[in-house]
């Protein structure tokens, strides 16, 4: 899985699993951090053989969009 975690302040409310799968937006490097791991998850997809495998490189999500209304 991929969590993207946006806004002007992390706040992972408390949750330490959260915390260990999402992956802030707050610089470029992060933002270029995300779009390489997108890009290997999708390199990875098109050589998966089992199919539920190859589904789970493809989810992304997208947690909270402030007030540009993405939620």
């Amino acid at each position: 899985y991929l969590v993207l975690a946006l806004g002007a302040d992390t706040n992972w409310y408390g949750n330490e699993r959260i915390r260990a799968h999402a992956i802030p937006m707050k610089s470029v490097s992060e933002a270029l951090f995300i779009r390489n791991q997108i890009f290997e998850d999708y390199e990875k997809a098109v050589v998966a053989e089992d199919y539920d495998q190859r589904q789970t490189l493809l989810d992304i999500v997208i947690v909270g969009g402030g007030p540009t209304g993405v939620e």
